[in-house]
C-alpha cells in the first residue's frame, strides 16, 4: 500500500499547477514561446517547402501523361516547384523576422521599460 506519513498526491496539485503556469510565457495569439514555437515554426517551413516540391511534381507527371511528353513537363514543374516552395521559406523566414521585431520592440513592452540592461 502507501507509505505513512507521505502527503497523498493531490494535495499540492493547485499549488504546483500555478508555479507551472508561472513559467510559461505565451505569444500575443495566446501559444507558448520560446523553443517550442521556434521548432513549430521551422517544422512548418520545412513542411511548406517538401508540400510545393511534390505537389508541383504531381502536377507534372499528371500533364505529362496526358500529353505523352515525359519527362519534359516532370521536370518543369519539378522547378516551378523548388521555385514556389524556396519562395515560401524566404517570405515565412521574413514573417518570422517581423514578429521577433515587434515583439523586442520597445513600444511592445507592458512595463515601459527599453530592454536595456
Amino acid at each position: 500500500m502507501g507509505k505513512r506519513g507521505a502527503a497523498p498526491p493531490l494535495s499540492d496539485l493547485e499549488a504546483r499547477l500555478e508555479r507551472a503556469r508561472k513559467g510559461v510565457r505565451f505569444d500575443r495569439a495566446g501559444g507558448p514561446r520560446g523553443e517550442a514555437s521556434a521548432l513549430s515554426r521551422a517544422w512548418l517551413v520545412a513542411l511548406e517547402l517538401v508540400t510545393a516540391i511534390v505537389v508541383s511534381t504531381a502536377i507534372g507527371w499528371f500533364f505529362d501523361g496526358l500529353f505523352d511528353t515525359r519527362p519534359f513537363l516532370l521536370l518543369v514543374f519539378f522547378f516551378l516547384g523548388v521555385g514556389a516552395g524556396l519562395l515560401n521559406v524566404f517570405r515565412g523566414a521574413q514573417r518570422i523576422e517581423g514578429e521577433a521585431r515587434r515583439a523586442s520592440s520597445p513600444d511592445d513592452r507592458a512595463d515601459g521599460s527599453d530592454g536595456s540592461v
